[in-house]
């Protein structure tokens, strides 16, 4: 009789188990929200002038100058814009640039700096990690100035400055910034 039991017993489990798992949940699985794409914010007007002078002698002997001048100048921001459709790209704010990215230093190694959103004072704080260069050791917080995003290190002091120098991408401080 117990081995009749313990077969029984066994081939119940077994059972459960199976029909365990043949049971499927179906909530997908949560996905995180995509990161925004940082673009670089300042337009620039990119211009060009040109500047025509003509001198003649007139029949009297006077001297008579004639100058004309062009100009023409686009907003970068505008034509990129105009040519390929959308409306031209507005400031980022400092909770686009909240999340990890991919750090490359002067010295050319790479560490991981995870930026926070949560502001204390006129900081926000950060988490280099594997970031040991002599420009980022101590480095503890930052923020968006303008267009750029500065590092500070523990006392507050300006470390670092960078600014978007495309997608998802920027330079500054002899640094290179990615995600």
């Amino acid at each position: 009789m117990p081995f009749c039991t313990t077969t029984r017993t066994v081939s119940f489990i077994a059972a459960v188990l199976f029909l365990t798992a043949c049971q499927t949940d179906s909530t997908p699985p949560m996905q995180p929200a995509p990161k925004p794409v940082i673009q670089p914010s300042g337009n620039q007007t990119i211009g060009k002038s040109s500047e025509i002078t003509k001198t003649e002698v007139l029949s009297d002997g006077t001297v008579k100058t004639t100058k004309k001048s062009a100009s023409l100048s686009v907003d970068s921001g505008a034509l990129v814009s105009a040519l390929f459709g959308g409306a031209a790209a507005s400031a980022n704010t400092a909770e686009d640039y909240a999340g990890v990215w991919k750090l490359q230093q002067a010295d050319g190694k790479t560490c991981s700096v995870t930026l926070r959103t949560q502001q204390f004072g006129n900081f926000r704080s950060m988490s280099p990690m594997g970031c040991f260069s002599d420009t980022m050791f101590g480095t503890s917080k930052w923020n968006l100035v303008g267009n750029e995003v500065v590092f500070y290190d523990t006392m507050g002091a300006r470390v670092a400055g960078l600014r978007a120098t495309g997608a998802n991408r920027l330079e500054g401080s002899g640094m290179v910034m990615f995600r």
